[in-house]
């Protein structure tokens, strides 16, 4: 016990030493470095040129996630009760309110459907339970695919196939050897 308090003291003792106004021009030194060395350049400007995309790419999928989380709970919230589950009582992934829905379908498309699809199939019937899950599956996945494709196509484009891409003979040596 004492040897954790000394620890302790010594951490206190030490914070007021650390000085945040060294921190941030350090990090600021980084970045004109990575300015002076060119191909560093290009891949931060891409890198910043994605963002916008990606935050695209995130706004859809909200919206694919809201809309699936409320006919989830339009369809199977109703099915949700403890006498179909028996002891267990009602599943922590459920349809029951919105924010436990909306939870599940993004759980169901980051690819771990099976044990909320058993539950759902134990609540209500099978076809109904299957025909959602499969729709949530295929469509998110479909959004999710196509838009990170287009992205990445556009990353790569404007990294490689400038017509100013690869200025430097350092570079093109990188180039021929990936």
């Amino acid at each position: 016990m004492a040897a954790t308090s000394s620890v302790g003291v010594t951490l206190l003792q030490l914070a007021p030493q650390i000085n945040t106004k060294t921190i941030y021009p350090l990090q600021v030194r980084v970045l004109c470095l990575a300015k002076s060395w060119k191909t560093m350049e290009r891949l931060m400007k891409a890198i910043a040129r994605s963002v916008g995309p990606v935050g695209n790419i995130t706004l859809i999928l909200s919206v694919v996630i809201y809309i699936f989380a409320v006919l989830g709970i339009k369809v199977f919230g109703e099915a949700y009760t403890a006498d179909k589950f028996g002891k267990d009582g009602v599943p922590r992934w459920n349809f029951n309110d919105f924010w436990h829905a909306f939870m599940m379908v993004f759980r169901v498309l980051c690819g771990e459907w099976i044990e909320p699809l058993w539950d759902c199939m134990r609540a209500t019937s099978a076809a109904k339970a299957t025909l959602f899950f499969l729709t949530v599956l295929i469509v998110g996945n479909f959004i999710v695919s196509n838009k990170l494709k287009n992205s990445r196509t556009k990353l790569f484009e404007t990294i490689f196939l400038k017509k100013k891409a690869f200025q430097t003979p350092s570079d093109n040596i990188l180039i021929a050897n990936y």
